[in-house]
């Protein structure tokens, strides 16, 4: 397993949208890192990585602050056999995953997978070594901090005796009527600790916008990637989820399975009502890239409860997120009053500093004695 960092210095006009003064703070001259991983790709849960002899190699890929083009040119991988003798392949990028801009903390990042295909079929039952190089300067430009202007680390996998099957769509593909929170109509907030960038806050949902979705779910056999898009009204095929945002602003979204690439669990959205919602399941080999892709799958919108929007009742709680002031509309600054009660953290600053309630407190305790 190889991790790099690099310190690297962000441009705020590029990385982010600024928000209100009140929500957030500037992230301009802050140090970040540039943060890869790269290490074996376990499928199916065992020591080592296991492939048939006509199979593929493949590694995972993280990282933070940086780009899948930017990281991919800066990689490569060099497979040899027992004897030391280097096999001639080819090296793809299958992105599962990015990260939208965090605006806390103003990072990016993404995962996916390196596969790492041989020219050749691969001798049976033999142990492999893979060097993944990383190429620091060509990534940020400068070596690290420690002057290695290169990362490599060195990983093992073995083949079966065995050839992969043919690949075909998996026999049991499942879909169902589902929905999704599209976008946030209202937030409350409210104002809970002091941090490095002053006032902190915390803002939760109580007015959103749902969506019609479709989850689907299949299996299929390892060293298969399985895969969805939508279909629309026309019959036209949609853009396929490989790289998608799981980070949007203050929206949590589908990620796929990092692990299990070759089980499908992913909900497709749509927009609108339609009478029918329709995808297609397709299965791509990660052993030569050849994929399968099934007749469009359609269920009835029935009486599905979406589009609609609707109201999320919330209770701030005490602790460390509590409010140390009563939550306002994020929109318009007024008051919220949640039907469940809303509950304000004793050191709660209010219209009246805490160190005046105590000593106030404290003058009536003594009028008193």
């Amino acid at each position: 397993m190889m991790r790099f960092f690099a310190p690297v210095a962000l441009a705020l006009a590029v990385l982010m949208t600024p928000l209100p003064e009140a929500r957030a703070c500037s992230i301009e001259g802050d140090q970040y890192y540039v943060y890869v991983e790269l290490g074996p790709h376990d499928l199916w849960g065992a020591e080592i990585f296991e492939t048939p002899m006509d199979g593929a190699a493949i590694f995972t890929m993280q990282m933070q602050n940086t780009d899948f083009g930017s990281v991919f040119s800066a990689v490569s991988v060099i497979v040899r056999d027992p004897e030391g003798v280097e096999l001639p392949g080819s090296l793809e990028l299958l992105p599962l995953y990015e990260t939208g801009l965090d605006h806390d903390s103003g990072s990016t990042g993404g995962t996916g997978l390196l596969i790492w295909r041989p020219q050749d079929q691969l001798a049976p039952l033999t142990l492999f070594s893979a060097e993944l190089r990383l190429d620091i300067v060509a990534l940020t430009g400068e070596p690290d901090a420690y002057g290695n202007e290169v990362h490599v680390s060195t990983e093992e996998f073995r083949t079966t005796d065995e050839i992969a099957p043919e690949l075909a769509l998996p026999e049991a593909i499942n879909v169902s009527l589902s929905s999704y929170v599209a976008s946030i109509i209202e937030r409350v907030c409210c104002e809970t600790t002091a941090d490095s960038c002053g006032v902190a806050w915390q803002c939760e949902t109580v007015r959103q916008r749902r969506e019609p979705a479709l989850m689907v779910t299949s299996e299929a056999a390892p060293l298969t990637y399985l895969w969805t898009a939508p279909v629309d009204d026309e019959g036209v095929v949609g853009a396929v989820r490989t790289v998608q945002e799981v980070y949007d602003g203050e929206l949590y979204l589908d990620e796929p399975d990092l692990v299990s690439v070759h089980v499908l669990s992913d909900r497709i959205k749509f927009e609108g009502a339609h009478d029918e919602y329709c995808v297609v399941v397709g299965a791509t080999s990660m052993i030569d890239g050849d994929s399968v892709v099934s007749e469009p799958i359609c269920v009835p919108h029935g009486e599905l409860d979406a589009p609609i929007e609707e109201n999320v009742d919330w209770s701030f709680s005490y602790g460390i997120d509590a409010c140390l002031t009563p939550p306002v509309f994020e929109s318009n600054n007024e008051p919220y009053a949640p039907a469940s009660g809303c509950q304000i953290d004793p050191r709660g600053r209010g219209d009246t500093p805490l160190g005046l309630l105590i000593i106030a407190a404290l003058l009536g305790i003594r009028r008193r004695s």
